[in-house]
């Protein structure tokens, strides 16, 4: 079974997840999200490519099957 890693230092998500009866693994991915980039973008777009980035960060670092939530 993959693990479940949250690619936040975020604590309300941290509980949101506990609270549906997950355990994550918690790896800050250390994403700058005040870039000029990622203020260019539209709302929708921003939350995206966050996402995105912060996933592919955690994925290099891991040996394992996991799913990695990047929000």
């Amino acid at each position: 079974m993959p693990k479940i890693i949250l690619a936040s230092a975020s604590t309300s998500r941290r509980r949101l997840l506990e609270s549906a009866g997950l355990n994550p693994l918690i790896m800050v991915s250390h994403v700058d999200e005040e870039t000029e980039f990622f203020n260019s973008l539209s709302p929708s777009d921003m939350v995206i490519a966050l996402a995105i980035t912060k996933a592919h960060t955690i994925v290099d670092k891991i040996d394992f099957p996991a799913i990695i939530i990047g929000c």
